[in-house]
């Protein structure tokens, strides 16, 4: 079965006692993120989980993120372009979604360990996590049930216990696009250092 893209996987119990509301919206996704970082400002618990490292193509899971963000912030058209290399992978409107996401993910207690520690962090080590209740939004794909952590009790806002297998298994599509195409050659050695450009200009603050 091919892997769906575009899933957020979150503890329903979690967001229950908490009072969070899956978003519907990029808007309300936004709104989310910011509201669980204030909800937690000492950074015990962080907004999403992010992981990035994978040796020589770290960096590899951000452009899921690109895509999303693409998609919200220059449409089909842009997000077309780019996919097709009609434009540079670098081009303007990929380097403002990337900004974008900057601006959700890289944000004080947005993520665990920050930019640092997101770059260390590796994709199932992120998922471990989720498991944790260290961070409460995990943007994978639907293969992410065959490699997240094995069902262990997944600690809640309030230290009510669910197990991972029921809580981790509901995911939500946040923003609501399922099947949303990779962009062929992103993973591959041509496009990685243009990709690791992109990202070594939102760290230096370019735009």
């Amino acid at each position: 079965m091919a892997s769906v893209k575009s899933f957020v996987w979150y503890s329903p119990q979690a967001f229950a006692e908490a009072g969070y509301e899956v978003p519907a919206t990029w808007d309300e996704l936004v709104a989310l993120t910011n509201r669980i970082a204030a909800d937690h400002p000492k950074g015990e618990v962080a907004p999403w989980c992010l992981g990035m490292a994978d040796g020589g193509t770290t960096g590899w899971s951000m452009s899921d993120w690109l895509e999303e963000s693409l998609l919200t912030t220059g449409g089909v058209g842009a997000y077309d372009a780019w996919a097709d290399h009609d434009v540079a992978l670098d081009s303007q409107p990929a380097v403002n979604a990337l900004g974008t996401v900057d601006s959700l993910l890289m944000e004080k207690g947005h993520v665990p360990g920050g930019r640092e520690g997101a770059l260390s962090t590796t994709m199932e080590q992120a998922g471990q996590q989720l498991v944790d209740g260290s961070c409460l939004m995990m943007l994978a794909s639907s293969s992410f049930e065959t490699t997240r952590p094995p069902a262990s009790p997944l600690p809640t806002s309030r230290g009510v216990a669910e197990t991972a297998r029921a809580a981790v298994r509901r995911r939500a599509a946040v923003p609501q696009r399922v099947a949303v195409p990779r962009p062929p050659g992103l993973t591959g050695p041509t496009a990685l250092p243009a990709l690791k450009r992109v990202l070594a200009l939102r760290g230096a603050g370019g735009r």
